[in-house]
C-alpha cells in the first residue's frame, strides 16, 4: 500500500471504522512478525499487536495525515513502546535460554532444530542490545522497513537511520561473538 493510499484510509477510518479493517488487515502481521521476532511468546505478542489496534482504534481521529507520516510509523512506534514495557515488567521471564548441544547429523530433521537455535541465539542478543539499536535492527530486518519509514517511525532522517543501523550491527556483531563464540553464525557476517 502506498502512502497516499494509506493516509486516504485514515481519513475514511476517522469518518467509518469499518474503512480500518483494510488499514489492520495490512499491518497486522507485519506488527505481530515485529513482536516474534523480539520475543518468543506468540500469545504475549498477539496481545500486544492486539492492545496497539486498539489504541489505533482509539486515537485514529487525532491522526493528522497532512504531516504526510504513514499511519503505519505511528503503528510501530505504539508496538515498539508496548513491547519495551512488556520487557520492563518481566525482566526475568522474558530472556530467552540458549541450551548448547552439539547438533551432529545433517538431515531434514535437524535443519529446522538449526534454524530454532539460530533463532533463539539472534533474539536472545537483539535483547542485549540498547533499545533504540533493538528497534532500528527489527525495523530493517524483521518489518523490511525502508530507511525512510524507518525514519519516519524513530523521528529523524534517513541519513541518521543509515549510521544508527550500522552501529547497531556492530554492537550486535560484538555481542553475538561474544554470547556465542563457538557458533559458526557470526562467520556469516
Amino acid at each position: 500500500m502506498d502512502i497516499q493510499s494509506e493516509l486516504e484510509l485514515v481519513e475514511k477510518a476517522k469518518e467509518d471504522i469499518h474503512a480500518f479493517t483494510e488499514i489492520y488487515d495490512y499491518y497486522v502481521a507485519k506488527l505481530l512478525g515485529y513482536c516474534l521476532n523480539r520475543m518468543n511468546d506468540r500469545e504475549v505478542a498477539e496481545d500486544i499487536v492486539s492492545e496497539v489496534f486498539l489504541q489505533a482504534v482509539k486515537k485514529i481521529k487525532h491522526y493528522d495525515t497532512s504531516k504526510g507520516i504513514r499511519f503505519g510509523s505511528w503503528l510501530y512506534t505504539v508496538t515498539h513502546n508496548k513491547l519495551v514495557d512488556y520487557f520492563r515488567k518481566n525482566k526475568k521471564t522474558t530472556r530467552l535460554e540458549y541450551h548448547s548441544g552439539e547438533l551432529t547429523e545433517e538431515s531434514n530433521v535437524t535443519k529446522p532444530l538449526e534454524q530454532e537455535l539460530r533463532k533463539q541465539q539472534i533474539a536472545s542478543v537483539l535483547q542485549t542490545l540498547k533499545p533504540r539499536y533493538q528497534k532500528i535492527i527489527s525495523l530493517r530486518f524483521f518489518s523490511e522497513l525502508s530507511n525512510q519509514e524507518i525514519a519516519q517511525t524513530m523521528g529523524t532522517n534517513s541519513n541518521n537511520v543509515a549510521v544508527l543501523l550500522h552501529r547497531a550491527l556492530q554492537s550486535f556483531k560484538k555481542k553475538f561473538k561474544k554470547m556465542y563464540p563457538k557458533s559458526e553464525i557470526y562467520n556469516d557476517f
